[in-house]
């Protein structure tokens, strides 16, 4: 068998807006398992994707 090998590459806004969701669903399911350390690093993963899409709208995209 061969392995086949799936690549996705998101840039700009559409890559803040999945930061925020994966570090969303990450924060929610370390809160479900009751596991500290998966809840923090989504929610951190969370916030980095929303300081930088507030960032990216407020310059207009020249900062993506």
């Amino acid at each position: 068998m061969t392995a086949i090998g799936v690549s996705f590459v998101a840039r700009g806004r559409i890559a803040w807006i999945l930061a925020l969701v994966f570090g969303l669903v990450l924060l929610v399911i370390g809160l479900a398992v009751q596991q500290t350390f998966l809840a923090i690093v989504g929610g951190a993963f969370a916030l980095f994707g929303l300081i930088f899409l507030i960032l990216s709208l407020a310059t207009g995209g020249r900062s993506d």
